[in-house]
């Protein structure tokens, strides 16, 4: 649980550092922050809920496992700005490897808690 609260965070940093990357305001708070805080405020449920429901921790991934498909989607634009030299090619895999992170997240919770309920 200490690496989904450290993986939200992450989450939320290209939020406040853009990195010389040529993007809105606006859209960050809704890329990063938005979907860290998700990552964050669901860890916590989970952490504070766990022993009072067995779904609570599936359902929590889930909401990790969307949180990541939304940044993962939101950032194919500048993937592909940076495959055509239009973006930096550094700033842009810091940025978007958030996005993995979280999805990775997600992925990993889900599985963990499946197998969990399952036996």
């Amino acid at each position: 649980m200490v690496m989904a609260l450290v993986i939200g965070l992450y989450a939320m940093a290209p939020g406040f550092y853009l990195d010389g990357l040529n993007v809105k305001r606006g859209a960050e708070i809704v890329d990063h922050v938005v979907p860290g805080l998700f990552v964050l405020a669901v860890t916590l449920l989970t952490i504070r809920r766990w022993a009072s429901s067995r779904y609570v921790p599936l359902v929590s991934g889930i909401v990790v496992c969307l949180a990541g498909l939304w940044m993962i989607l939101t950032h194919v634009g500048l993937v592909v700005q940076a495959f055509h030299h239009e973006a930096p090619v550094g700033a842009t895999v810091y940025h978007a490897s958030t996005a993995v992170a979280v999805m990775l997240l997600g992925i990993v919770w889900l599985w963990h808690y499946r197998a969990e309920l399952m036996s």
